[in-house]
């Protein structure tokens, strides 16, 4: 049983959506969702491109609810393309976004003649690196291990994995919080009457990623994880 309304979604003309709410262009990007919309509802452009409705619903509603925890009862059906989703996630992280913010950081940082300047470089490198180590370790241990609990489940295969979920949230540590002493320093220094659009671009799309990775974090750790405890139980249960 979903805990969702399909209904109040999937007639809605897609462009609509991202008229009203912009933040969903990402979210097509992530799901490889590409092509011209004209007219067309969730429904059909979800048909079209063979992505799952019921998950496109919730990452809508994930991305609009900013409660601080959007939990809810979901069909088990879905693990498949929702890790597949966040695998996607990742690679738009550090292969499209972080890339872009690193330019425009050395953009800045050729601007600016301030001494410390070069912090602003350390401080970024040191974020991107714990956010590759985070997601590496999610691409390397988690997902892997929760598409093999799903076919096993599927083809009622009761052999022991050697990984829980209890394992992944000990490990799944808060990489937002990183970002503070960035943004502090970029905020209260480096003012320049040559650099500071660039300061102002570099500090919105810094905002931008904080609130993307808060969003990807939600996902996993309000929807991924509830349903693969579900998925745990009811393989004990057949053992």
């Amino acid at each position: 049983m979903n805990n969702i309304d399909l209904h109040k979604w999937e007639n809605r003309r897609m462009c609509d959506i991202l008229l009203k709410y912009p933040r969903v262009l990402s979210l097509l990007d992530r799901l490889h969702i590409h092509l011209e919309l004209h007219e067309m509802t969730v429904k059909e452009v979800c048909h079209k491109t063979n992505t799952n409705i019921t998950l496109f619903v919730i990452l809508i509603e994930s991305f609009l609810d900013k409660s601080e925890h959007f939990r809810g009862k979901y069909d088990l059906s879905i693990i498949p393309d929702l890790v597949a989703y966040l695998r996607e996630s990742h690679n738009y992280f550090l292969e499209k976004k972080i890339p872009y913010l690193n330019k425009v950081l050395a953009q800045l940082i050729q601007k600016f003649k301030h001494p410390q300047i070069s912090l602003l470089k350390v401080f970024f490198d040191e974020y991107c690196q714990e956010v590759q180590q985070h997601m590496s370790y999610e691409d390397r241990e988690v997902f892997p291990y929760i598409n093999k609990l799903y076919k096993r489940s599927i083809e009622q295969d009761i052999t022991h994995l050697d990984f829980s979920m209890d394992e992944f949230e000990e490990h799944h540590t808060n990489i937002e919080e990183k970002l503070s002493d960035l943004k502090n320093l970029l905020i209260k220094h480096f003012a320049s009457d040559h650099g500071n659009f660039l300061k102002t671009q570099f500090l919105l799309n810094l905002y931008d990623l904080e609130e993307e990775i808060h969003d990807h974090s939600r996902l996993e750790d309000d929807i991924m994880v509830p349903l693969v405890k579900q998925l745990e139980t009811l393989t004990s249960k057949d053992r």
